[in-house]
């Protein structure tokens, strides 16, 4: 049903979906890095006929469902035209956004490893020995990095797409989802057209990376040592402050439910806190 309404969005209004596509101009390249068979227009049409169906159900059974309730179906038809136009809005932009969320997670996962991928990878890098033959003995000792996975497409680009080793990290470097996957191939592209040492290339690209990390952690240990302070200072202070004030106000006029209020504070409310604390200390912490 999906694809079917897809296609008749994507053939009645082509100009809707240009108008559309101005605004996601990294669409293109986003479904090309996710290896996304359709195109940008069509998943464009995709997205609409998702909201049109989304809105069609939602109206469908919210009226249904409201009319029995308040026996009102003007009253009815009004809130659920509402509400489906606001939740249809919401799944076209969560539907035409997952591709830029998809490739963010992505170049975020090679990136929290690429310092220690990239430096693995120096160790296999020799002048001596032609880069792909350096590559795939990477790729056979270390598959687990999400480095190995990106080098092997420059392999299969050479093995089955005919190209040379040049052309094809140039080929990749148009979809690499990381910005600094994507300097440092266009770096070793340079370095192989310019005749300088890759050996030399890759280790510094991997010590700058490292330093690079070290100074993100010093950093986000900063950070996070600063919110833990003032988190225990807070706790401790607003601790005392709020027993105290309970206190007072139960000598000066007995009130009920003090142990309610203790349990809350006690048991509900800082462990809450605390939750909170410790997922942006996470958020921080590389």
């Amino acid at each position: 049903m999906i694809t079917q309404s897809a296609s008749f969005f994507y053939n009645s209004f082509p100009g809707l979906i240009d108008f559309i596509k101005n605004y996601f101009e990294n669409l293109p390249r986003e479904l090309k890095i996710l290896r996304y068979k359709e195109s940008a227009e069509f998943y464009i049409a995709k997205s609409i006929a998702i909201a049109f169906l989304t809105f069609s159900f939602s109206i469908t059974f919210l009226t249904i469902f409201l009319n029995l309730l308040i026996k009102d179906i003007i009253s009815s038809l009004s809130i659920s035209f509402l509400f489906s136009s606001i939740l249809s809005v919401f799944t076209f932009l969560i539907y035409i956004k997952l591709p830029s969320i998809k490739v963010s997670n992505l170049s975020r996962a090679i990136d929290r490893e690429l310092h220690e991928s990239l430096y693995t990878f120096s160790v296999f890098v020799n002048d001596k020995t032609p880069l792909h033959v350096s590559i795939n003995n990477f790729i056979r000792s270390n598959p687990q990095y999400k480095l190995s996975k990106e080098l092997n497409d420059i392999i299969k680009l050479m093995e089955f797409g005919g190209l040379d080793i040049i052309s094809a990290i140039d080929k990749k470097i148009e979809l690499t989802p990381s910005t600094k996957l994507t300097r440092f191939l266009f770096g070793l592209s340079s370095t192989i057209k310019s005749g300088g040492s890759i050996k030399n290339y890759v280790s510094t690209f991997a010590k700058d990376e490292i330093e690079e990390y070290r100074n993100k952690i010093r950093e986000s240990g900063r950070k996070a040592a600063m919110i833990i302070q003032i988190y225990l200072i807070a706790l401790v202070i607003g601790g005392m402050f709020i027993n105290l004030i309970i206190s007072i106000f139960s000598l000066v006029q007995p009130m009920e439910g003090i142990v309610e209020i203790q349990f809350f504070l006690t048991f509900i409310l800082i462990p809450l806190v605390s939750l909170m604390i410790a997922q942006l200390i996470k958020t921080i912490i590389i």
